[in-house]
């Protein structure tokens, strides 16, 4: 288990997130992790990376409950993972 103070914005700060990594499978390059904390009961979390035509494609999948917040937590991970993904990005064109 690994337990984090989370950050808004590199500044806020934030609740206590848990995480607990459930699987890493090699074999299908695959991560599993349950997640809570704040007003977040569950956010559940698998990450799957796999060779793309001459690239890796990285999927996050998430559920995500957080009883009447929901929909706004959903909207936080659409955005916070869109501009992870636009990091890896900028990341992936300097190697």
């Amino acid at each position: 288990m690994i337990r984090i103070r989370l950050l808004f914005f590199h500044v806020l700060p934030a609740w206590a997130h848990e995480i607990r990594i459930v699987s890493l499978d090699q074999d299908s390059r695959r991560i599993d992790t349950t997640e809570h904390g704040g007003a977040v009961k569950r956010w559940n979390h698998a990450i799957t990376v796999e060779p793309s035509q001459g690239g890796t494609r990285y999927t996050d999948e998430i559920d995500i409950d957080a009883g009447p917040l929901t929909p706004l937590v959903w909207a936080y991970a659409h955005l916070f993972y869109r501009y992870r993904q636009l990091r890896w990005r900028r990341l992936a064109r300097t190697l």
